[in-house]
């Protein structure tokens, strides 16, 4: 799987173990804000699951262990950084899956 790809494979599967996520993924092309150690980011979110998301940041600043990320009309979702290269990022919600997909009004499977 490379970077770009966006698809989920369920745990447990025969997949490589790299490659396994608990969550199916769902690409998107939605502008946010980032809120890290006390500053604010543009961010793309280019794919999203119940977990969370991988995001496109123009000025490839570094992120706090600790973000918050603002969608518009969604919401704003505590999340841990995961990794960084550059300008994409990985965080992982701070929230129950259920309740992540209760605030994307069940877009996610």
């Amino acid at each position: 799987m490379d970077a770009t790809d966006t698809t989920g494979l369920e745990r447990g599967t025969d997949a490589n173990p790299a490659d396994r996520r608990r969550h199916q993924r769902v690409g998107t092309m939605w502008m946010a804000t980032l809120q890290s150690a006390g500053s604010l980011h543009d961010c793309m979110v280019i794919d999203l699951s119940r977990g969370g998301a991988k995001l496109v940041l123009p000025d490839a600043q570094p992120l706090a262990d600790t973000v918050e990320l603002v969608v518009g009309g969604f919401g704003t979702f505590r999340a841990k950084r995961v990794w960084q290269r550059g300008e994409f990022a990985g965080v992982q919600f701070l929230d129950p899956p259920d309740k992540i997909a209760a605030a994307f009004r069940n877009m996610l499977p």
